[in-house]
């Protein structure tokens, strides 16, 4: 008999210690609060009855307690979030002193006891309750229950506070990642609502740019053909009068001024409105990708450099530039942005290739760098000044250009 106790108790020894060890793991786990607390009240099932359970959260600031898991003989139940204020119960007594409590048989409890319980429907007869404890304050309370007196001892109190000590950190982890997982989809609501309104903003913007602009350069073009007439009629009344006259000298001096000027300012006219226009087309460019998934897809970046450069051939021969493309990669990517990418690095080096240069180059290549695809586009065009390399990556900024 003896032998038989000895063996028996040893393996509710061994139980023991391989609960306090599962619950530690969840410690480490990414799990949800409520899978959490159904695999604890799974755990401590192994070594204690938890037929009639509960755990409950202490929400100081709002000075509720939430009854996250409640069990009566063994069927799953709700209860409603309780005031600590306006009724502590066995379980506000808990988290105020942050000790555990054994009742032995709640019905004889001595009259003196500090707090009576809240009772709901039939009342259990022993009651063993511990505090959940997180960096010195009490978040919560786990509570087993029977309705047989005396169903628990001090072993079942130590053993229930040690299993809470572990069980508490998984809780504030849980709980830690709801929040954060909470606050990633309200920021990413905001992100999707101030993107459509981006969208909406930039549409209106560029649209109500596009109209004065073409206004601007069909009245321009049209004053330059005036002014090209008038200069043309001026010229003509130049050849019939007396060049040696005063009157002949201020009118050639007229023809000499506009014939400079006038060339001069409808350039810069016509090119601020081609660079308006340019930067509406960009403002909305940038608003789709900003605004609009693309899926990823295997892509083939040999292809794609390949379509980029059959639509520069032109620039390429005329220049008379020497192209190099390396052996690229097939990389799991959104294809039309990285087309994109190509297709401005090319056209930059290409422009910025150098009227002058002699022997034009542009090479095209690819690097495994681990963690990273690392594609380059290398040009012995005319660079970019060392205190300009921070400005090119700008929006919509280019060196050199007014």
């Amino acid at each position: 008999m003896a032998f038989n106790r000895m063996v028996e108790d040893l393996k509710q020894n061994v139980e023991k210690i391989a609960v306090l060890h599962d619950v530690a793991l969840m410690t480490t786990s990414t799990l949800e609060l409520s899978e959490v607390l159904n695999r604890l009240r799974h755990q401590i099932g192994r070594v204690l009855d938890v037929s009639t359970f509960y755990l409950a959260l202490y929400d100081e600031g709002r000075d509720e307690l939430r009854f996250e898991l409640c069990f009566d003989k063994g069927e799953r139940i709700e209860r409603p979030p309780r005031k600590l204020s306006e009724e502590k119960g066995l379980s506000g007594y808990v988290i105020e002193t942050k000790e555990p409590l054994l009742i032995g048989d709640v019905l004889k409890e001595p009259k003196g006891f500090p707090v009576r319980p809240v009772l709901h429907g039939e009342p259990s007869r022993s009651w063993l309750g511990v505090p959940l404890m997180v960096k010195g304050k009490a978040i919560g309370v786990l509570t087993i229950q029977s309705y047989e007196p005396y169903a628990f001892d001090e072993k079942d109190q130590q053993l229930l506070s040690t299993i809470a000590g572990q069980a508490s950190i998984a809780i504030e982890n849980a709980r830690f990642a709801q929040e954060l997982e909470r606050k990633v989809e309200e920021r990413t609501e905001e992100l999707v609502r101030a993107n459509k309104e981006l969208e909406d903003f930039t549409y209106i913007v560029s649209h109500d740019l596009k109209v004065p602009l073409v206004n601007i350069q069909g009245f321009s073009k049209r004053l330059e053909a005036v002014c090209n007439r008038v200069m043309h009629e001026l010229k003509e009344i130049y050849q019939e009068v007396d060049g040696g006259s005063p009157a002949g000298e201020r009118l050639r001096g007229l023809i000499e001024e506009m014939e400079m000027k006038i060339p001069q300012s409808f350039d810069f006219i016509f090119k601020g409105v081609k660079r308006t226009a340019e930067m509406t087309e960009n403002l909305l460019h940038l608003s789709r990708l900003s605004t609009r998934p693309v899926p990823r897809a295997d892509v083939d970046v040999s292809g794609v450099v390949q379509d980029v450069l059959g639509t520069v051939r032109y620039q390429i021969e005329t220049k008379g530039i020497e192209v190099k493309v390396g052996q690229l990669p097939v990389v799991y990517c959104e294809g039309s942005r990285i087309k994109e990418v190509f297709s401005n690095l090319i056209s930059n080096a290409i422009r910025y290739i150098g009227e002058d240069n002699p022997s034009p180059k542009i090479e095209i290549g690819y690097r495994d760098d681990g963690d990273y695809h690392l594609f380059f586009v290398r040009d012995n065009g005319i660079g970019i000044d060392k205190e300009d390399q921070e400005r090119i990556f700008r929006i919509f900024t280019r060196i050199g250009e007014a």
